[in-house]
């Protein structure tokens, strides 16, 4: 699925979840005001017309426990206490709907249906008192179960809820037209109670309320992404179910006030029937088409940017293949002059040393620390632009090894100077050995060179571990920098420090950057004037 669909997907998902909020308001509302309606003898509110039976008050008690289990839908399963509540709630949903039932089809007496307002319910519908209708004592065994059985992480688990909410919803849809139509089979069982108007309204409501908000997953997840199949369903099945509802309604009517005759009224039900779903599949086809030439329209950008990408590749071998050649050149023709200059200055200054006096000595020394300070900027050029075309070789690094590695490898004379140096633990870590090893040389280099006029020099190097990363330092006690200048630290040839202080080119910190950032890393570091520095650099973990 492309990002937009994605997007657009979530965004409807969000608002069925808004409408499943509303939805089971809605029931708990009616649920309550069914109750007052009871113990006030308000007739308008406990039956929405006047001669239907009235919603039994344990049916408003299972609606306000059902309703009661959707707002812990979100804490049940990381909350030992909601989880607890939710299982209760369904068991004693179901224990109701199935006492209930048993009642109903045995004629028994005594029911959890008789226990509240007892004698505003004898005789509600005479010969039967009022009681729990069998298929409202189904839909709420169902509904109980759903919720038993439900958790959120598991997808049959959803689907299963699902596909019992559906049931429900069409039990109830069945019952409302029933009523529309004046068909006591569809809302009632034999001669049992019927299922009230403002049950089936509520089943409904909570149906939907439960559907709603486990949309992301199960069948719910068929119906809410942003597929052309899907879109098409979820344009049409609403019109498939509410469309022949009203317009049987509208044929019976006219035919019972004697506007035309029955075959008519048949005729005229499906001539309309076809004409709304001819224009329906047309709104949708007009719809489908616009979306179809939007993906047409796009799928050719794509092209477009594929090709451009591709142009632009080109371009970024050929750019290589010339940085290669001029690394070349470089390496080869400035490099050429350059030991030129370095041997006749030697020679010069062996067999001529007797005969220049002490300046001239003074400049021949300038221009051999010059040709030497050259050699080495060339050869970290070369380092940097290399480190940026080289591909890695990610494996296992054993970082104390390299460490060590890099230690002997030093030219500070460590035992000499007396550096102290204390390798804390380091974790090993993923990537590439030979450009690992570099980020720590050069911050090594670095700690030993600014902490060498230090009576006694202390290098500590280490790591740690935090959320997502293995943190990797070294800290010395040396000559430090000013932190408001600490930006300047990883940019190449930025030095904080004259050249007459420390020696160097201002590229090693520059190359360490690099070769972290491609590691998918950070390096920093902090420091205070003439109390050292401390150089940090983060690697993902081992996967």
């Amino acid at each position: 699925m492309r990002h937009s669909e994605l997007e657009s997907t979530q965004q409807f998902q969000v608002h069925l979840k808004r409408f499943a909020l509303y939805f089971a308001v809605a029931t708990m509302l009616v649920a309550f005001l069914v109750l007052i309606g009871w113990q006030f003898d308000l007739e308008f509110i406990k039956r929405i017309f006047p001669g239907m039976v009235a919603m039994n008050p344990a049916t408003a008690i299972c609606f306000i426990l059902m309703v009661s289990a959707f707002f812990l839908i979100k804490e049940f399963s990381e909350n030992k206490t909601a989880y607890t509540i939710w299982k209760t709630l369904a068991w004693i949903t179901v224990s109701i709907g199935s006492w209930c039932l048993i009642n109903s089809i045995f004629q028994l007496e005594g029911g959890i249906d008789q226990w509240f307002f007892t004698k505003k319910l004898t005789g509600e519908l005479n010969p039967i008192a009022n009681r729990m209708a069998p298929n409202t004592s189904f839909n709420f065994i169902l509904t109980g179960l759903a919720l038993l059985i439900y958790k959120p992480q598991s997808y049959h688990r959803a689907k299963a809820l699902q596909i019992l909410f559906l049931i429900t919803a069409l039990i109830s849809l069945l019952s409302i037209i029933g009523y529309v139509y004046g068909v006591r089979s569809f809302y009632g069982v034999l001669t049992y109670i019927p299922m009230a108007i403002n049950t089936s309204l509520c089943f409904l409501m909570l149906s939907a309320s439960f559907l709603f908000i486990s949309c992301e997953t199960g069948l719910m997840d068929r119906f809410t992404n942003n597929y052309v199949g899907t879109v098409l369903a979820r344009k049409l099945i609403p019109a498939i179910i509410v469309v022949p509802v009203l317009l049987g309604l509208i044929i019976i009517y006219g035919e019972n006030y004697g506007l035309y005759v029955p075959h008519f009224g048949f005729a005229l039900f499906t001539a309309a029937h076809i004409l709304i779903f001819v224009f329906l599949i047309n709104k949708v086809q007009s719809s489908l088409n616009e979306s179809d030439h939007a993906r047409t329209d796009a799928e050719k950008k794509m092209i477009e940017l594929n090709i451009s990408l591709e142009q632009n590749a080109a371009s970024l071998r050929l750019l290589n293949t010339e940085l290669e050649s001029f690394s070349y050149s470089i390496s080869h023709d400035l490099k050429s002059p350059l030991r030129a200059i370095q041997g006749y200055s030697k020679m010069l200054q062996e067999d001529y040393s007797s005969v220049l006096d002490q300046d001239g000595i003074r400049q021949l020394n300038i221009i051999i620390s010059s040709v030497k300070k050259m050699n080495q900027l060339i050869d970290d050029l070369l380092e940097f632009s290399r480190i940026q075309r080289e591909e890695l070789q990610t494996v296992h690094c054993d970082m104390k090894a390299l460490v060590t590695y890099v230690l002997n490898g030093q030219y500070f004379d460590l035992k000499q100077k007396k550096y102290e140096i204390k390798i804390d633990e380091l974790f090993p870590c993923s990537g590439d050995p030979k450009m690992i090893a570099l980020v720590w040389s050069n911050l090594i280099s670095n700690a030993l060179k600014y902490s060498e006029k230090k009576e006694k020099p202390c290098i500590e190097i280490g790591s740690f571990k935090d959320q997502k990363n293995i943190v990797y330092y070294v800290k010395d006690n040396g000559d430090g920098f000013d932190m408001k200048y600490a930006h300047r630290l990883f940019a190449v040839f930025q030095r904080l420090h004259s050249e007459n202080e420390f020696e160097g080119t201002g590229i090693g910190l520059a190359i360490a950057y690099k070769i972290v950032s491609r590691h998918g890393g950070k390096i920093w570091a902090d420091s205070k004037k003439d109390e050292g520095a401390n150089f940090y650099f983060s690697l993902p973990f081992n996967k």
